[in-house]
C-alpha cells in the first residue's frame, strides 16, 4: 500500500528584512499582472541531501516592490527504485539585490513551502493552486529552492513546474517569512522540530 505525505505552510506577515548581492535571470516590467514561469527537474543518486536554487529578477530589477496574486502548477517526487525519499520545495524573495547563492535563506522572506514524501517506486504529483486573497508583498528578487532526495540508494527525480502570478506595487513595509514547522513525535531525529515526547 502506497502512502503519501504532504505539508503545507501558511504564511505569516512580518517586519522586513535587508538583501544581500547575486545575479539571477531577468523578466521586464510589462506594467501589469505577469505571471513568471518557473519549471525544473533534477534527478539525483546516492544517499545524500542536495539542495537546488534558482533565482530570478522580475519587474525593474530585486530592487522593486511587487505583490504576489497566485501560485499554480505542479510539483513532483518520482522513486526510479524501491525507495523512500522527501523533498522541500520553498519560494522565496530577498528584498535588495539577490544574492549569489544562499541556500540558508540568510535574510529571505518565505511566500510558500511544501514537503513532499514518497515511499514506494512511484511519481507522486500535486497540484498547487494558490490564490491570494490578499496579495502577498515580495520583491522583484525571486527564488525556488528544493532540497531533498533519496535516503537510501537509487534514483529520485524531483520536479516543478509553477507559474507565479505577480504585478507592480508600491513600497511596502511588511513581508512574509514562513512560521511552519515539520514535526515529529516519538524520535529526536528526522524533522526540523522532533520531540521523543508523543504530545506537544
Amino acid at each position: 500500500m502506497r502512502t503519501l505525505v504532504r505539508i503545507i505552510a501558511i504564511p505569516v506577515l512580518l517586519t522586513a528584512f535587508a538583501g544581500t548581492n547575486g545575479d539571477a535571470w531577468a523578466q521586464e516590467n510589462t506594467g501589469e499582472a505577469s505571471v513568471l514561469h518557473i519549471q525544473h527537474s533534477v534527478t539525483t543518486s546516492g544517499n545524500n541531501f542536495p539542495n537546488y536554487l534558482y533565482k530570478y529578477h522580475v519587474l525593474e530589477g530585486a530592487k522593486s516592490t511587487a505583490e504576489a496574486l497566485a501560485l499554480t502548477g505542479t510539483i513532483s517526487l518520482e522513486n526510479h527504485s524501491p525507495n523512500f525519499s522527501e523533498v522541500l520545495w520553498v519560494l522565496l524573495y530577498w528584498q535588495g539585490e539577490c544574492p549569489a547563492d544562499d541556500t540558508n535563506f540568510t535574510n529571505s522572506n518565505i511566500i510558500w513551502t511544501d514537503i513532499q514524501k514518497n515511499p514506494s517506486p512511484s511519481d507522486s504529483k500535486f497540484r498547487v493552486d494558490l490564490h491570494f486573497l490578499n496579495p502577498l508583498p515580495m520583491t522583484g528578487c525571486v527564488a525556488l529552492y528544493f532540497g531533498g532526495g533519496h535516503l537510501v540508494q537509487g534514483e529520485v527525480t524531483m520536479s516543478a513546474d509553477l507559474d507565479l502570478t505577480y504585478q507592480a506595487s508600491s513600497p511596502v513595509t511588511n513581508t512574509v517569512i514562513d512560521l511552519s514547522g515539520e514535526y515529529c513525535f516519538g524520535q529526536n531525529w528526522g524533522c526540523q522540530n522532533a520531540t521523543v515526547e508523543y504530545t506537544m
